[in-house]
C-alpha cells in the first residue's frame, strides 16, 4: 500500500536510471570504434532520456499539474521514447542476422525507420477513431512499439554478443548483455502489455488495476527496479568501449616501441646494406636534399661517383636530371602526404637505353616528421620488354578492367563446349548504357569514362566468380553466366539493372542500363546466341530502356 501512495517516489526513481542511462550513452567515447553497436547505440541512449523524462512528467502529474496540454507532452514522450527503443531492437537484430534469408528484403523495405512510422500511422489512425483519442493511442503505443521494441532489443543484445561472443568473451562482459537481455524481455511485458485499463480487449483484463488486485504491488514499482538492472547492465556494456580504447592506446605504445627498436637496427646496418645490394639502386639524403648514402649500383646506373655526390645536394649533381623545378617541387609534396613518390627515367648506359624505375620515400622521425629522404632503384629495361610484349596479347580492357572482346570469344567457345559435354545450361547477358551519349555531350569523356569503370565496377561486384563481365564495345557489355538458365539469368540482369538504377555516379548522378538476355540452345552458333541477345537488349530500348527483356525462343 505504501508504494500506490507514493508512486511520485517511485516515477522518480523510475525516470532517474533511464535518463543515467541514456546520459552514460551520450557521454561515453566511441569514435573509431570497430563494435557495430556503436553506430546505432545513440538510439538507446535517448530511448532512456526521452522515456525517463516521461517518467518525471508521471511524477509530476501526480504531484501537481494536470491538463491537456500537459498530457498531450507527456503522451508524446511516450510514443517517441518507443520509437527510439523499437528501432534500436529491429537494427540491433537484422544487422547482425547476415545469413537470415528474409534479412535482405527487410533491410531494403524496412531499414531507413519506414516500420515504425507505418505503426505511427496505424496508432493514429485508430486513435482518431476511438472516441478516447490519448487512452487509445497510449495502450497500441505500448502494445505496439513498447511491448515489441523491448522484444526486439532483448534479442538484439544476446544475438550481438552471440555474433561477437569470440571478441567480447575476452572482455568479461557476456553478463551484462544475458541481463540487458531478459531485462528488456520482462520490460516488454511489464511497459508494453500491462497498460491502463481501456475500453478494448486485452486491457479491459490485463491492465495496471487488475495487476494490483492479484500481485498487490503497482507495475511501476516491477518497471523501476527493471530501469535500474538495464541501466546498470547498460553502464556494463559500456565498458567495451572503454577495453577497446584502452587496448588501441597499448597497441600504439608497442608499435612506437618497435619502431624505435627498427629505426636503430636500422641505421646500425645501414652501411652493410647499401654497400652489398647488388640488384638495387639506394642514395639517402638529408631534409635538405644533401646526400649521406651512395651505393656501388647507384654510381653504375646513375652516372655519378660516390665521392663526387656524397655531402653535395641532390640539385647541385642534377640526380633529378629530366626534373623541372615544378616537377620536382609536386614530388616532395607527395612524399610528404602520402609518404611515396615514384617515376621511371631512361638513361643511355654504354650505348645501351636503359630503364629504371626508382620509388623515393621519406625518413620519418618518431614524431612522424619528414627528417630525409632515401632513393631505391630498379633496372627494369628487361621487364619493360616484356610487358610491352604481354600488353600486345592482353585481354582486358584497360579502361574497364572488363575482359575484352577477344577474351569473350575464348570463353564463350570454351562454355558452349562445356554445354555440349555436360549438359548444362548457358545464358548471357548483353547491356548498354541508357542515353550515354547524353552523358558525354553533357558531362564530356573523362565523366563517360568513370561512368563506363563504374558501371563495370559494380556489375563485377554483382555477379559471381564464374560468371564473366566483357566489353563489348563502347558503352556495351556483355556477362558470360555458366550453368544458368533464362529465368536465373533474366533474375541477374534486373539485379544489375536495380543496383545500377540505384548507385549513385557523382557528376552524372543516376545513370540506367537496358539488357537483353538469351539462353543457349544446342542447335545455334555463337553468333546466333548473340543476336538474339542483341534483339532482346533492342526491344528493352524501344519499349522504354531500364529493363531486362528475355529471349523467348518459340
Amino acid at each position: 500500500m505504501w508504494f500506490i501512495n507514493n508512486l511520485d517516489i517511485v516515477f522518480f526513481i523510475y525516470g532517474l536510471a533511464f535518463v543515467i542511462m541514456g546520459l552514460a550513452v551520450f557521454f561515453q567515447p566511441k569514435d573509431n570504434s570497430a563494435f557495430e553497436l556503436s553506430k546505432i547505440i545513440w538510439l538507446i541512449g535517448l530511448f532512456g532520456i526521452v522515456h525517463g523524462v516521461n517518467e518525471w512528467l508521471d511524477m509530476w502529474a501526480i504531484i501537481k499539474i494536470k491538463g491537456k496540454i500537459f498530457d498531450i507532452i507527456r503522451w508524446f514522450c511516450l510514443v517517441f521514447s518507443f520509437i527510439f527503443l523499437f528501432e534500436f531492437g529491429q537494427r540491433t537484430c537484422f544487422f547482425k542476422d547476415k545469413n537470415w534469408k528474409y534479412n535482405k528484403s527487410y533491410r531494403y523495405t524496412f531499414r531507413q525507420s519506414i516500420l515504425p512510422l507505418v505503426v505511427i500511422g496505424g496508432i493514429f489512425i485508430i486513435g482518431f477513431l476511438s472516441k478516447d483519442f490519448w487512452q487509445v493511442g497510449s495502450i497500441l503505443s505500448r502494445y505496439l512499439l513498447g511491448f515489441v521494441g523491448s522484444w526486439l532489443t532483448g534479442y538484439g543484445f544476446y544475438s550481438y554478443y552471440k555474433h561477437d561472443e569470440s571478441i567480447l568473451n575476452f572482455l568479461n562482459v557476456k553478463k551484462y548483455f544475458l541481463y540487458c537481455s531478459i531485462s528488456f524481455l520482462i520490460y516488454g511485458v511489464l511497459g508494453g502489455l500491462i497498460v491502463p485499463k481501456g475500453s478494448f480487449f486485452p486491457s479491459t483484463i490485463i491492465n495496471t488495476d487488475t495487476f494490483i488486485e492479484y500481485v498487490h504491488l503497482p507495475v511501476q514499482l516491477l518497471r523501476a527496479c527493471l530501469a535500474v538492472v538495464i541501466s546498470w547492465n547498460m553502464v556494463g556494456i559500456l565498458k567495451i568501449f572503454d577495453n577497446e580504447t584502452k587496448k588501441r592506446l597499448e597497441k600504439e605504445i608497442i608499435a612506437r616501441r618497435e619502431s624505435e627498436k627498427i629505426l636503430e637496427e636500422k641505421t646500425t646496418y645501414l652501411d652493410n646494406i647499401l654497400h652489398s645490394s647488388i640488384d638495387m639502386i639506394i642514395a639517402a639524403t638529408d631534409i635538405n636534399f644533401k646526400i649521406k648514402y651512395y651505393n656501388p649500383l647507384a654510381e653504375k646506373l646513375l652516372g655519378y661517383k660516390a665521392t663526387d655526390v656524397i655531402g653535395k645536394t641532390v640539385q647541385e649533381i642534377r640526380i633529378n636530371e629530366g626534373f623541372s623545378k615544378e616537377k620536382f617541387e609536386e614530388a616532395i609534396k607527395i612524399i610528404s602526404t602520402k609518404g611515396l613518390y615514384k617515376y621511371t627515367i631512361e638513361k643511355d648506359i654504354n650505348g645501351n637505353k636503359c630503364t629504371i624505375f626508382i620509388r623515393v620515400s621519406g625518413i620519418f622521425n618518431r614524431e612522424k616528421n619528414i627528417i630525409g629522404y632515401i632513393l631505391m632503384g630498379q633496372d627494369v629495361t628487361e621487364r619493360v620488354k616484356m610487358e610491352k610484349e604481354l600488353s600486345k596479347l592482353a585481354t582486358t580492357d584497360t579502361l574497364t578492367q572488363a575482359f575484352n572482346r577477344a577474351r569473350f570469344s575464348e570463353i564463350i567457345d570454351i562454355e558452349i563446349e562445356r554445354v555440349h559435354r555436360y549438359d548444362n545450361k548457358l545464358s548471357i547477358i548483353m547491356f548498354d548504357i541508357d542515353h550515354f551519349k547524353n552523358v558525354n555531350d553533357t558531362y564530356g569523356h573523362i565523366i563517360g569514362d568513370k561512368v563506363l569503370k563504374k558501371i563495370a565496377a559494380v556489375t563485377m561486384s554483382n555477379i559471381r566468380k564464374i560468371d564473366s563481365l566483357f566489353r563489348w564495345g563502347g558503352e556495351e557489355f556483355i556477362i558470360v553466366s555458366p550453368g544458368t538458365n533464362i529465368e536465373c539469368a533474366w533474375n541477374l540482369a534486373e539485379k544489375i539493372r536495380w543496383v545500377i538504377e540505384n548507385e549513385y555516379f557523382h557528376e552524372a548522378k543516376r545513370v540506367t542500363v537496358s539488357l537483353g538476355v538469351a539462353e543457349y540452345k544446342l542447335d545455334e552458333c555463337k553468333e546466333d546466341l548473340i543476336s538474339r541477345a542483341d534483339e532482346a537488349l533492342y526491344k528493352a530500348k524501344s519499349e522504354g530502356r531500364n529493363r531486362a527483356i528475355p529471349s523467348i525462343v518459340k
